[in-house]
């Protein structure tokens, strides 16, 4: 039985070390610019950074990260707004895709096709009481359940990602890492 090997890095901001994948990447080129990637794709040396508001703070905070990595950048809200729009393109992109390889579908859907590691999207413009009972419903199901503002939705409330989805696992952590970061908060 093979165990296998977890990358880890360290976060600029809490120092704490933790999986890669779980960390935000930033990337700094030969030009000295620094952006954030949003995927492991792109060369060059960079940092890590947890999808945590506190992380971002603290590492804007101390005066030789902010002149080598944000120089530009006028304030912590602006980076954070910067990274939120870039997980949420991946977000989208990925939800495009999953509804072009038939993963996805409109709920109600009937209750033995709902399995207990499919996902609920719920659309954040939905009415709060609304949002708390799809919310609560998935949760009595067993699913999980993130709420964000997306333009697939296209007016639907909700939509369920069935867990045959080959790409689940990394709209998971893409939606986690968005809710983190968003000011409304992770999930409803």
């Amino acid at each position: 039985m093979s165990i296998r090997h977890v990358p880890v890095r360290q976060c600029i901001g809490c120092r704490k070390v933790a999986s890669k994948e779980s960390l935000l990447r930033y990337v700094k080129t030969v030009s000295g610019t620094v952006f954030f990637t949003g995927d492991d794709k792109h060369p060059g040396r960079g940092f890590y950074l947890c999808p945590d508001i506190k992380c971002f703070e603290e590492a804007f905070r101390n005066k030789r990260n902010r002149s080598e990595y944000f120089r530009k950048r006028e304030s912590v809200d602006e980076v954070i707004r910067e990274v939120q729009d870039i997980i949420l393109k991946a977000i989208e992109k990925n939800i495009r895709v999953c509804e072009k390889m038939g993963y996805l579908q409109d709920i109600p859907v009937e209750e033995n096709l709902i399995r207990g590691d499919d996902l609920v999207l719920i659309n954040y413009d939905n009415p709060p009481e609304e949002k708390v009972t799809m919310y609560t419903t998935a949760l009595s199901r067993g699913l999980k359940t993130y709420a964000f503002p997306c333009p697939v939705f296209a007016g639907r409330k909700a939509l369920l990602v069935h867990h045959g989805y080959p790409m689940i696992s990394r709209l998971e952590t893409n939606l986690q890492k968005y809710g983190m970061l968003s000011s409304k908060g992770l999930a409803v």
